[in-house]
């Protein structure tokens, strides 16, 4: 029987974007594993692990589409530590 690696947790927060603009932070996910934690979850020391500093991802209004700054539909935008920017459609 394998044993399952444990995670040891990077950190982006995730925003939910308002259906008339802006957005508001609603948790963080493991880059690694893909835990996520709503912030009404996260005690005051944080979800625990390393907090990415540089990556977020904005999910559209209510898990729908919103509008990238030139006008065109997205269901997520993801930016890394790098400052790669994905769009998912």
């Amino acid at each position: 029987m394998e044993k399952k690696k444990k995670c040891s947790h990077r950190w982006r927060q995730v925003h939910d974007e308002f259906l008339l603009g802006g957005s508001f932070p609603c948790g963080w996910e493991c880059v690694d594993c893909n835990k996520f934690v709503s912030s009404n979850e996260v005690t005051p020391e944080g979800p625990g692990g390393k907090i990415l500093k540089k990556s977020a991802r904005l999910v559209g209004p209510h898990g729908g589409h919103g509008q990238t700054s030139d006008g065109k539909s997205y269901k997520e935008q993801i930016i890394d530590e790098n400052g790669k920017l994905t769009i998912i459609r």
